[in-house]
């Protein structure tokens, strides 16, 4: 979404040009997910695999490493002298990766990108909501503050946060029913 953004071509058409392996494994997460078993991580360590294989056949890492990872590496600051953030690195961009896919279907006036993503987040047990935050030390405060320092870095969320405009926060990790 970052590489589209930097171009200014909103299309979600593109997006999913670009990152068909990730979509395949959103869609069988929607489909066929039911529980952490040995399938199940065979079958997601297999999408993972995969869609690393594309970064390094395109030999550029701009379509993997945008806003969601200057979050990762602003939050990862912050745990070195905090205990309390038990985050790991999946959890964290996963954070930057529904706020960014929220704002970008904000901008582009379709949500089925995010609606997909949170439902995934939901079955799949990953933080989507303030709660789980807050169980793996990221309180909503300590969101803004990351996201607020990387309000320098071009990315959509380093410019959509430069507005210090954060009420957007509570639409995205709103619990699901």
């Amino acid at each position: 979404m970052d590489i589209q953004y930097k171009l200014n071509i909103l299309s979600i058409e593109q997006v999913k040009e670009n990152i068909p392996e990730v979509l395949d494994a959103l869609k069988w997460v929607l489909l066929h997910y039911t529980t952490y078993d040995e399938q199940c991580l065979n079958k997601l360590a297999i999408y993972l695999h995969n869609s690393s294989l594309n970064v390094i056949l395109r030999d550029n890492t701009d379509l993997s490493a945008g806003g969601e990872h200057h979050l990762y590496n602003k939050l990862y600051d912050y745990q070195k002298n905090n205990e309390l953030i038990s985050a790991t690195h999946g959890q964290i961009v996963g954070i930057g990766t529904l706020i960014t896919a929220y704002v970008f279907c904000k901008m582009i006036e379709n949500y089925e990108l995010y609606n997909n993503l949170k439902q995934a987040f939901k079955k799949l047990l990953i933080p989507h909501h303030y709660d789980g935050l807050n169980n793996i030390g990221i309180p909503k405060q300590v969101l803004i503050n990351a996201l607020s320092d990387i309000s320098d870095k071009s990315s959509i969320l380093g410019d959509f946060f430069s507005q210090n405009d954060f009420s957007i926060l509570d639409e995205i990790f709103k619990k699901l029913s």
